[in-house]
């Protein structure tokens, strides 16, 4: 038996090396992380958090907590508290979700209307 995963203890992965992006840690708050849950992802380092501006365009300049920080997590499958090893995907305030592109051109955007591989983070403790 495993214990649920703290939202302070939530780090993403894609399929390759991690960028400082792609290393986001999820703001720290009270309970388990469940599917449906919103999140912000904050950079280590620099304190700032993922914003997704009206175009699609992912940046991490600022450190507000608005809509546009807002990422909604999404389980790969079923529903639930999330644990380490888990798939998810992250919906930002327009419905679109978080991509990350190649591992040679390492950009990250949210224009992607559509769930695939090109949008799966795994969680990793």
């Amino acid at each position: 038996a495993g214990c649920g995963l703290a939202k302070d203890m939530l780090l993403l992965q894609t399929r390759s090396e991690r960028s400082d992006i792609e290393r986001a840690a999820v703001e720290r708050t009270s309970g388990f992380l469940h599917s449906g849950d919103k999140v912000f992802l904050k950079v280590p380092g620099t304190g700032k958090r993922l914003t997704a501006q009206r175009t699609g365009e992912v940046h991490a300049y600022w450190d507000h907590t608005g809509n546009w920080q807002e990422f909604t997590v999404e389980r790969a499958a079923n529903n639930g508290a999330l644990w380490s090893g888990d798939e998810v995907y992250l919906k930002s305030w327009m419905g679109t979700y978080l991509t990350v592109t190649t591992p040679q051109k390492k950009t990250v955007h949210a224009k992607a209307t559509r769930r695939t591989t090109w949008q799966k983070f795994r969680i990793v403790r």
